[in-house]
């Protein structure tokens, strides 16, 4: 069996950890982590600590990791994931643009105007 790592947390990281994890004006995924880190410097497993706050207990392992390595900027974001390609390239992108400010496309009128306009 794994033996997770231990956390410990100077006065400051405690404080700040405390701040996050009870504060209404953080997000709630910030909160959720704080509380993790919080529980895992009691000496608790990373079972026990998502069965308390009702994560996957990988999810807590992967806060922790991030916790001990990074500290607590570590747990602010995300890691930044790459997304989907988007559908247009840039370069048609600044095609486009370049075409509708600098020509003027040639319209015919469409609608009512047209039918009066034809009438003899």
């Amino acid at each position: 069996m794994r033996i997770a790592e231990k956390v410990e947390l100077t006065e400051e990281q405690h404080k700040q950890l405390k701040r996050w994890s009870t504060g209404r004006t953080f997000p709630v995924r910030l909160a959720e982590r704080a509380k993790m880190i919080l529980l895992a410097a009691q000496c608790k497993t990373d079972k026990e600590i998502g069965s308390e706050i009702g994560v996957w207990r990988g999810t807590v392992g992967r806060w922790r990791k991030r916790f001990i390595a990074q500290g607590l900027p570590g747990i602010e974001r995300d890691k930044m994931r790459p997304g989907r390609r988007p559908a247009i390239t840039a370069h048609k992108v600044k095609q486009i643009v370049e075409m509708t400010i600098n020509q003027r496309p040639e319209m015919q009128p469409i609608g009512v105007r047209v039918a009066w306009r034809q009438r003899p």
